[in-house]
């Protein structure tokens, strides 16, 4: 049973109306093949009870997938305001105030503070940024040959889920013909012990009349 490598419960089971669910829909490509309308009622018959069922995702409750490369490069939300701090948007309304010309030359000075680490920032990435890419990509490369080995293994277990299904369903059909032909059987034999119980009775009636009329 295919289940999430966090939790030991199958996936099946965390559905709150998998006790509704005896068993699994399975139909032969073969019998589509020899009567192609069935695929259209099967479909219409599973369009009709999914219609039928309370839109929920299924997936809410599970844990979401882990990437490591995600928390190696993280997405900074804080960002510095550049425009503000140019040197043509910094106006001083009155020279005296000692105050605005501090507040001005804080600006000025993050101003020159942010572009001095954009600069060593862009040389650092001229210089790493090539090996540092390379390292990325490879890296997620790994991530998607795990990803194909884990999506074949599941694919496998699936395969192995359906032949299962289907040769136990294959040995119930058998049961269920065999079980059939003998309760047809039983029923035939039935109704000809009680025509034979009827014509029986009827004899019996037709002596006792006759006794009835010669006494």
């Amino acid at each position: 049973m295919l289940a999430l490598p966090s939790t030991k419960q199958p996936l099946v089971y965390q559905n709150p109306l998998s006790k509704l669910v005896a068993s699994l829909p399975y139909v032969e490509e073969d019998v589509f093949k020899g009567a192609p309308f069935l695929r259209e009622e099967v479909q219409r018959l599973v369009n009709q009870e999914m219609a039928q069922m309370e839109k929920s995702d299924y997936l809410e409750s599970l844990p979401f997938p882990e990437c490591n490369i995600l928390n190696q490069h993280p997405v900074p939300t804080d960002v510095i305001k550049s425009d503000y701090y140019r040197s043509d948007n910094i106006k001083i309304s009155d020279e005296k105030n000692v105050e605005e010309i501090r507040r001005a030359s804080n600006d000025v000075h993050i101003g020159l503070e942010y572009n001095n680490i954009k600069q060593m920032n862009l040389e650092l990435q001229q210089k790493f940024g090539p090996s540092a890419w390379k390292e990325y990509i490879s890296a997620l490369e790994t991530e998607k040959k795990n990803l194909e080995a884990e999506n074949s293994k599941i694919r496998f277990q699936s395969d192995e889920i359906n032949a299962t299904r289907k040769y136990v369903q294959l040995q119930a059909k058998e049961k269920l013909d065999t079980m059939t032909a003998k309760t047809n059987f039983l029923i035939q034999k039935n109704e000809i012990i009680e025509k034979e119980c009827m014509n029986i009775e009827e004899e019996l009636r037709e002596k006792i009349r006759k006794r009835v009329k010669l006494t």
